[in-house]
């Protein structure tokens, strides 16, 4: 964790930076508190009503994306309404146009019959002509017979009534040649009418066909127009949609702040899926040149930190054993720890809760720090007290089926990892805690690399080294000519910074390990106990686990 917070002037805080330390100009301890306590909380204040005021802006932002989804919705419903009269108006104007189309077909008609009527008062005009002629004719040959009569006057009176004849004759030709002429004069004045009302239904014809493509121009324009509030409405969702899934609003978990601030930083609380408390301790970055600076394990980042060949900068382990609560494992204090469960069930369950179940490197990690720091925890080994220390106590947890057991966390500060109450308690005794990441399979030691969980079971290293048999052997009598990888682990002694335990193995099929001892294991608990004998099904109250996280 670190040792220092700055209230940024952009985030609503005073730009001022306060450390955890004696610093004259920015340190909260020794007397600094005296002075800046009360600013350093005025910044958190601060910075909480900022966090106040974006969370209510955003909140102001989500809401005007949905008015602005509904009315695309309701833009989407009139467009399809429009659509539809749209199309109602283009098969209105269809009909219209077949109408059309029959007028100026009896236009046609029409005109054909003038045309026919033309052409018989042509005929007419032309038998009137002839007529005319004839009469000409009739009144000549009058004119003959009357010079005839006077030169012949025997014939005179035959030829006066024949002239008279062909007069009348004359008369008659004409009276019919006027009449022929009139009625050519209807038969064109009736063909000009049809004329007029063919070119009348050509027009409207070609005025509906003009309405019928506006129909369909505004049909277009309808359908354009709702593909394009569609899209206005599904953009209002996708933009909605990305706002909740996207969108953090991130509000100040003060359980949290007084937590860190309470264990001096040293740890923080992280929470289930179910929003439930987990208490951790932080443990920054180790490495091997810092834990046995003689050189004997080599150098390197710990692979308690390591996650899939990825080095991570904070280990949280646990401060207590794992309890069962409302369903899901926690690390609180003052609990019934978890036991009864096999090694399948600590790894299945440890996950369902958003955590790890610890791994055997990250024990190790813990247990060379307390080594370095030359500190080893004790606990309840002895039912319910110290074997060693018998006056250091935890309180009894009442378990139904062993009253041995101590509440997690109970015990003194010196059952925890640190010596201090911000440790990581009952690690040593109590219950054994299963571990991940390592298994013996007829005496031969796989390993996981590191403590990330992307290499499966079945793709663990086989580190060619073979177990000792071995029943409650202290650490001190075994050999530490082990590989180096198995030293490093914590399986066999490596001669320079080894923690008290025994060692149990069973080198008979496949074995899984747990470490640390139980409540009755007096010195053969420790940090370096370590149970290689029992198989992934094994489960008894004598056996919980442990929650862990790398960051």
């Amino acid at each position: 964790m670190v040792s220092s917070v700055t209230f940024p002037s952009e985030f609503g805080g005073d730009g001022q930076t306060y450390t955890d330390d004696a610093d004259p100009d920015t340190g909260l301890d020794g007397l600094g508190y005296l002075t800046r306590f009360v600013p350093c909380l005025s910044g958190a204040v601060e910075m909480a009503a900022y966090a106040k005021d974006r969370a209510a802006a955003v909140e102001a932002y989500v809401s005007e994306c949905q008015q602005l989804r509904d009315q695309a919705s309701q833009s989407a419903t009139a467009a399809a309404s429009s659509a539809s009269a749209a199309s109602d108006s283009e098969t209105n104007a269809g009909q219209s146009a077949t109408a059309a189309a029959s007028s100026a077909s009896a236009a046609s008609d029409s005109e054909t019959n003038a045309g026919q009527s033309a052409t018989a008062a042509a005929s007419s005009a032309s038998a009137a002509s002839d007529s005319e002629t004839n009469a000409g004719q009739s009144a000549t040959a009058a004119a003959s017979s009357a010079s005839a009569a006077s030169g012949s006057e025997t014939n005179a009176g035959q030829s006066a009534s024949a002239a008279a004849s062909s007069a009348s004759a004359a008369s008659d030709s004409e009276t019919n040649a006027e009449q022929s002429a009139t009625a050519a004069d209807s038969s064109a004045s009736a063909a000009s009418g049809s004329a007029d009302s063919a070119l009348a239904a050509r027009n409207s014809a070609e005025d509906l066909y003009g309405d019928l493509q506006a129909v369909r121009d505004a049909r277009d324009d309808a359908a354009t127009s709702a593909q394009s509030a569609s899209d206005s409405a599904q953009s209002a969702v996708d933009t909605a949609e990305n706002l909740e899934a996207n969108f953090d609003i991130l509000v100040r978990d003060v359980e949290r702040a007084n937590f860190e601030a309470a264990t001096g930083g040293a740890c923080t609380l992280e929470r289930t899926p179910n929003g439930q408390a987990c208490h951790m301790f932080v443990i920054p970055r180790l490495r091997w040149e810092e834990l046995v600076p003689s050189g004997e394990l080599s150098n390197g980042t710990h692979e308690g930190f390591v996650k899939d060949s990825v080095g991570k900068p904070e280990l949280l382990v646990g401060m207590y054993m794992a309890a069962e609560v409302n369903g899901e494992l926690v690390s609180q204090p003052r609990r019934n720890g978890c036991r009864s469960v096999d090694w399948d069930q600590a790894n299945n369950m440890a996950q369902a809760s958003g955590f790890d179940l610890m791994s055997n490197w990250q024990w190790s990690a813990v247990a060379f720090w307390c080594m370095a720091n030359g500190f080893q925890p004790r606990g309840n080994t002895d039912y319910g007290r110290s074997h060693s220390h018998l006056h250091e106590r935890g309180q009894p947890d009442n378990d139904p089926y062993d009253d041995e057991y101590t509440l997690l966390g109970t015990g003194p500060n010196s059952w925890r990892h640190n010596n201090a109450a911000n440790g990581i308690a009952d690690l040593v005794g109590n219950r054994w805690e299963w571990v991940w990441g390592v298994k013996m399979v007829d005496g031969r030691i796989f390993m996981a690399p590191d403590s990330g969980r992307g290499a499966s079971e079945s793709e663990w290293e086989d580190t060619g080294f073979d177990m000792p048999n071995t029943g409650a052997s202290n650490w001190s009598g075994l050999s530490t000519q082990a590989p180096q990888n198995i030293r490093r682990a914590l399986l066999m002694p490596n001669g320079v910074a080894d923690p008290d335990g025994s060692i149990w193995t069973n080198l008979d099929g496949e074995r899984f390990p747990r470490r640390g001892g139980a409540r009755g294991a007096a010195g053969d608990a420790g940090l370096s106990a370590l149970a290689l004998s029992s198989q992934r099904s094994h489960s008894r109250t004598i056996i919980g686990l442990r929650l862990s996280r790398l960051v």
